[in-house]
């Protein structure tokens, strides 16, 4: 079938869009786009924080472990002398606030001392109560781990805005 020169203007006017049709068309593309970069950006984030969250699991891990092994180790050994460097490095640069001294004292009673305490003993010498304990030897063991890693050790959700 032949088009009249008519026909074809009409259908040409029909498919032709106009700059304002066209710059719809372009912010509705922009702005599914974005969303779709928006939230691949999220969750690249949030994977790279849980693993940061588990390596910093991990590097706390290893410190109690350590902290745990301090009595059954032999005098000299590598882990006995790590863990008095981090011990010592902690009581000094800790300016020693009543939170760090329990802190100190905690991992210190728990851990270091010849005889194992029992940790109402350990509440009783320390002057708080047996539910905050191992609060407080947490947090110490938190601040060994920065000791011994630097800002690696440190807590992912304590790093605000940072960046992957």
């Amino acid at each position: 079938m032949a088009y009249t020169e008519s026909q074809l203007l009409q259908e040409r006017k029909e498919t032709v869009l106009l700059p304002t049709e066209l710059n719809d068309i372009f912010n509705r593309a922009m702005k599914s786009v974005t969303q779709e970069l928006e939230q691949e950006y999220v969750r690249e984030r949030k994977k790279a924080k849980r693993e940061r969250q588990k390596m910093y699991s991990a590097r706390k891990a290893f410190v109690r472990a350590c902290l745990e092994r301090y009595r059954a180790s032999p005098e000299g050994t590598p882990i006995r002398a790590t863990i008095d460097s981090l011990v010592i490095a902690n009581r000094d640069c800790s300016g020693f606030s009543e939170r760090n001294r329990i802190q100190h004292n905690a991992i210190v009673l728990r851990y270091i001392i010849g005889n194992e305490l029992p940790d109402t003993e350990i509440c009783r010498r320390l002057h708080i109560r047996i539910d905050s304990l191992e609060r407080y030897i947490d947090r110490a063991i938190g601040d060994l781990a920065i000791l011994l890693y630097g800002i690696n050790g440190i807590n992912p959700d304590w790093i605000v805005g940072t960046y992957v």
